[in-house]
């Protein structure tokens, strides 16, 4: 969304800097003198995942390759981290594993600050550090077998 909500907020308390917004971040708009007539709005849809997978829209950003790249990582990951508490791994050597998913790395680009995304694995490797720390071993184990799971809904483009 775009514009300075002075369309809908009392003429006291609008403020003369305008501002945006839109998934992923927001800001200032240079300052102007006097305002403009709000006459119209416009959404843009830039991508939609409906919930059987199917990913829609020109996805300017490469949201679908990246969230089917990160999504295979995650279940990568979980898949390793089975294999090593079933071979009795440390919960070090566990945290290991899941560690450089946690990390924000990488220069900053339009897709990254646009794609929500780019958050997936951090935040997964957040739950799993929680996980860690509150949950008994059988627990653990099956939290990250179902992590490794094929997920239900497989992401596609339209033909």
């Amino acid at each position: 969304m775009f514009g300075d909500n002075s369309d809908v907020l009392p003429a006291e308390s609008a403020s003369h800097d305008g501002c945006y917004g839109g998934l992923g971040g927001g800001g200032k708009m240079p300052r102007r003198e006097g305002r403009e007539e709000i006459v119209c709005t416009e959404l843009y849809l830039n991508a939609a995942i409906f919930d059987d997978g199917l990913c829609v829209g020109p996805d300017d950003f490469g949201l679908f390759e990246n969230l089917a790249r990160d999504l295979e990582r995650q279940r990568d990951t979980a898949q390793e981290v089975v294999e090593a508490l079933r071979n009795e791994a440390s919960i070090g050597r566990v945290f290991e594993i899941v560690r450089p998913l946690a990390r924000h790395i990488g220069p900053e680009t339009a897709a990254s600050r646009f794609a929500w995304n780019s958050q997936l694995l951090s935040m997964f490797a957040n739950m799993a550090i929680h996980h860690l720390v509150h949950t008994s071993d059988p627990e653990l184990l099956a939290w990250f077998e179902k992590a490794a799971q094929p997920s239900p809904i497989q992401l596609h483009r339209p033909s």
